[in-house]
């Protein structure tokens, strides 16, 4: 009989003291980005505040939108996986990977462009209200599909709908993690953007309830791995390395041991709040 760890995978890695950093594309972009916005900081705090950032950027995707994702429901283990692409919907193809192998597990687990998102969570919503879903629901995004998670689970908390897991790659302008999610994996890259460019930068991020579960990763400083040096916010989605992870995450909720039920702060030995690793 397969037994389950308590302890989450991401708990399991090295917490590293000092940080060196491998600025990627990402971080390039980040710069050059600030460096458009015109007079610093005065100007990226006027015109790019969070809302608006998500609310330009969801525009543009949906119209530029080249198919409505790949739908990798099966009728196997219960529960939903919903996996959120990023900008223009031509972005987080590894996405598509990982949800094949969720799939090829027996999980339900479907791929949707940022832009289709609201209206894909809206119908989740009615379909687990009226008993056709049932189980655990999971939500993963990579980007500004990660940056849509929490808007998603607050439309969510609004349908009294519990999200048991949220994992948040590599954000691009994360937000705190809802009450109504019991654990959330934050995957991010620190780079050298300044504090108050938080668009790219790659920052933990805090619960907004005790009953909230909060795991911050900084990829950077997991430097004992060898794909930790090649990663960057254009591949991180389609690292094996990352699928793993997040793979292992998925089965601890869907498949606990029996017997023993999925909390918030379920593991020992987890900091409260948003530590960084």
């Amino acid at each position: 009989m397969r037994t389950f760890s308590r302890k989450s995978p991401v708990e399991t890695w090295p917490r590293l003291d000092g940080l060196r950093f491998q600025p990627g594309p990402a971080a390039g972009l980040a710069f050059l980005l600030s460096r458009l916005g015109g007079s610093g900081e005065k100007c990226v705090r006027t015109t790019m505040t969070r809302r608006s950032w998500i609310g330009q950027v969801l525009v543009v995707s949906t119209a530029l939108l080249i198919r409505t994702g790949n739908s990798a429901e099966r009728l196997g283990r219960n529960g939903k996986i919903l996996l959120v692409r990023g900008l223009f919907n031509v972005f987080s193809l590894g996405l598509d990977d990982l949800a094949a192998q969720l799939s090829r597990r027996g999980y339900n687990a479907e791929v949707v462009p940022a832009g289709l998102s609201y209206t894909v969570v809206d119908d989740v919503s009615r379909k687990y209200a009226n008993g056709e879903l049932k189980g655990p629901l999971v939500l993963i995004g990579h980007s500004l599909g990660g940056d849509l998670l929490p808007e998603l689970a607050n439309r969510l908390a609004a349908h009294r709908r519990t999200v048991e897991l949220l994992v948040m790659i590599d954000s691009t302008f994360p937000s705190d993690c809802p009450g109504n999610v019991r654990r959330c994996v934050n995957l991010y890259q620190s780079n050298f953007s300044p504090e108050w460019f938080r668009v790219f930068r790659g920052v933990p991020i805090r619960a907004q309830a005790a009953t909230t579960e909060v795991v911050n990763v900084d990829i950077r400083r997991l430097t004992n791995h060898p794909d930790a040096a090649q990663l960057d916010h254009f591949n991180i989605e389609a690292s094996p390395w990352i699928h793993q992870m997040v793979i292992a995450e998925v089965v601890r909720v869907m498949e606990p041991p029996s017997g023993q039920a999925i909390k918030g702060s379920p593991s020992p030995g987890v900091p409260s709040g948003a530590p960084r690793y």
